[in-house]
């Protein structure tokens, strides 16, 4: 076997990839996919469709609505509510 074969035959890495977001106490998990990103994305895809992220979300989007000084639209909220320096991911080998 050459070398090239050898290399293209080695055993692909999979990374595991968690992401929690600590307000909602919501975790996703993605280890399916080999690429690091590919299992953060359907990290933050299982998160984003628990249901304590979403029983969460329903809680702060009804607070959104009835708080009468405040002009953000909700989908405002949320994004800066999701955004990286709120969430915390981990990586891990499966």
């Amino acid at each position: 076997m050459h070398f090239e074969e050898a290399c293209h035959h080695a055993p692909l890495a999979y990374i595991g990839v968690r992401v929690i977001y600590p307000v909602s106490g919501a975790i996703g998990e993605g280890r399916d996919q080999r690429g690091q990103v590919q299992n953060k994305r359907v990290a933050f895809q299982r998160l984003a469709e628990s249901e304590k992220f979403r029983a969460w979300l329903k809680i702060e989007a009804a607070r959104a609505m009835l708080s009468q000084g405040e002009s953000w639209a909700i989908k405002e909220r949320v994004e800066a509510w999701m955004s990286p320096e709120n969430l915390v991911v981990e990586f891990f080998t499966p």
